[in-house]
């Protein structure tokens, strides 16, 4: 109706499809938000335009710093060296037992992307941050899908899996003086505690809860990632975004 209102009713017309664009910026729905977002980019008409534009618009969200999610080279060396499984233990140490924290704050200001974060160690802030990212100098931004890399979680395990079974028949056939499979076991073992733990902290754990992550990779600098934010005002935020660099 809001795009084309002569198709619902011979009747309807401008007001009807007004009504109706009020009517979708009204509602909590997914569905009606991604409607309104493709309707508002779609639109050549002004004033139903900024009906739609004036409610999606998103300048801050709310979340937690997290560390930028690594390639699948990375997180391959680091689960099979040990070292993924040894630093999310110790994060996970950290938040479980010293309330260690990392709340922020992206905005969208006058001058680009403004990320605003402190760590926060037994309820006492330690450091507090803001970081500025030109909107000439992003590169893109984007807010990862649900699970995401579960697909190479899953194939790292199942090949370190493989490779313990397969060593392990190799030593008992070859019988070589000095192969410890209990060890061998215990590495296999820590390595898939790294991966679930790294699926967990950096994926599983926003997702169960209906949050998202925002990943934003500046042309020149490092990666941020911001946590533990509502999809559809991340959604909202990108659009405003698209909007401001395309202006």
């Amino acid at each position: 109706m809001a795009r084309n209102p002569g198709l619902s009713s011979p009747d309807f017309g401008h007001t009807e499809a007004l009504v109706a664009a009020a009517a979708l910026c009204r509602s909590e729905s997914e569905v009606a938000h991604r409607a309104r977002l493709h309707l508002g980019q779609n639109t050549t008409d002004p004033v139903l335009r900024a009906i739609l534009s004036g409610s999606t618009t998103r300048t801050e969200l709310s979340g937690e710093l997290r560390s930028a999610p690594l390639g699948p080279v990375a997180t391959t060396l680091l689960a099979l060296s040990l070292l993924l499984f040894i630093g999310r233990g110790l994060s996970l140490i950290a938040r479980l037992a010293l309330a260690y924290r990392r709340p922020a704050t992206l905005r969208i200001g006058p001058k680009g992307l403004e990320l605003t974060h402190r760590i926060e160690l037994m309820g006492r802030v330690l450091r507090d941050r803001a970081t500025l990212v030109p909107l000439s100098n992003l590169s893109r931004v984007t807010r990862e899908v649900r699970y995401a890399r579960v697909g190479l979680y899953a194939g790292l395990a199942a090949l370190v899996i493989g490779t313990y079974f397969g060593v392990g028949l190799i030593v008992d056939g070859v019988r070589v003086p000095g192969g410890s499979p209990p060890l061998l076991g215990m590495a296999v073992t820590c390595i898939i505690v790294g991966l679930g733990l790294d699926f967990l902290l950096s994926t599983a754990a926003d997702s169960a809860r209906g949050k998202c992550r925002i990943v934003i990779v500046p042309q020149n600098g490092k990666r941020l990632c911001v946590g533990s934010l509502d999809p559809i005002s991340a959604d909202a935020m990108l659009n405003s975004i698209a909007e401001q660099a395309h202006a």
